[in-house]
């Protein structure tokens, strides 16, 4: 309760950055199967300043390849102003998910909970360097493709093996 409340806190918060690791972390859900472009789905919206909306608006999904938006995120247009932003899957509301989890969410996991603190400062050194935006984007769309095509791989390997009988 006291890390909750405390005004020490919000300074940490400016120094460093807080990623969870858990055993039953489940944040980035997958698409709802008859989400294609072109179909209209509610989403949050950037409000400028790298910050999620309160309110969800119509929108035109457009893609999630992530090697045009990144891993876990959509490409959307909003009706309203026809507005184009690539925003994080989970930002999408209502029938645009499933209840299918991405295997990215496996990264996120630990056998016990875990907090790592990451310093501010580093992350800001990445972002302000004139490749540190693709550098970000492609550590996550290789980490992506790696955890897919191992989940990919599990799911055959589970599957039972039918023989086939010879003809005699």
């Amino acid at each position: 309760w006291w890390l909750a409340t405390s005004p020490s806190l919000f300074r940490l918060e400016d120094s460093v950055s807080l990623v969870a690791f858990h055993p039953s972390f489940a944040r980035w859900p997958r698409l709802a199967h008859g989400v294609v472009p072109g179909s209209v789905v509610l989403s949050s919206y950037d409000k400028g300043d790298g910050e999620r909306s309160r309110e969800s608006l119509p929108a035109e999904f457009i893609t999630d390849d992530p090697r045009i938006v990144g891993p876990r995120r959509v490409a959307v247009r909003f009706f309203d102003d026809g507005a184009e932003q690539w925003v994080p899957i989970e930002w999408l509301t209502g029938p645009a998910l499933s209840e299918e989890l991405l295997p990215d969410n496996c990264m996120h996991r630990s056998p016990h909970p875990t907090v790592h603190l990451i310093r501010r400062a580093d992350l800001q050194a990445i972002r302000e360097r004139s490749d540190g935006y693709d550098t970000i984007v492609e550590l996550q769309t290789r980490n992506h493709e790696l955890l897919n095509a191992s989940s990919s791989a599990s799911v055959a390997e589970s599957r039972p093996r039918v023989e086939k009988k010879k003809k005699s």
